[in-house]
C-alpha cells in the first residue's frame, strides 16, 4: 500500500501543528508537517538529522544563524546538513487575501 497522510502515523505538536511519518526506520525519517499561519517552532538544532523543507501553501519564514529568509509555495526549499551547528526555527506567516 502507498503511504500518505491518510494512512501514516500521525502526531500533534506545538500549537495546532501536525506531523505524519511517511518513512520511519533506522536509516531515514520523512515527515509531512502542517503548520497553520501564526505557528512557529522554537530555535533548535539536530546532531544527526539532514533536513529538507519545502512549502506546499502559504509563506514560511526561516531563521537560521540570525538570518531570516522567506519562501513561498513551490518556489524554493531549505536544506540543512547535520554539520550545520547553528540553531534554526520556522514560522508560518498569514497571507493577505487583498491585492
Amino acid at each position: 500500500m502507498a503511504i500518505s497522510k491518510a494512512n501514516a502515523d500521525h502526531y500533534a505538536w506545538g500549537r495546532g501543528c501536525d506531523g505524519w511519518y511517511l518513512v520511519k526506520n533506522g536509516q531515514m525519517t520523512i515527515i509531512h508537517e502542517r503548520m497553520p499561519p501564526g505557528t512557529a517552532e522554537t530555535l533548535h538544532k539536530h546532531a544527526k538529522a539532514r533536513q529538507f523543507f519545502f512549502v506546499l501553501a502559504g509563506v514560511a519564514v526561516m531563521e537560521h544563524g540570525g538570518v531570516v529568509t522567506t519562501r513561498c509555495r513551490k518556489v524554493q526549499d531549505w536544506r540543512f546538513h547535520p554539520a550545520c551547528r547553528t540553531e534554526y526555527s520556522m514560522r508560518m506567516r498569514r497571507i493577505s487575501n487583498s491585492s
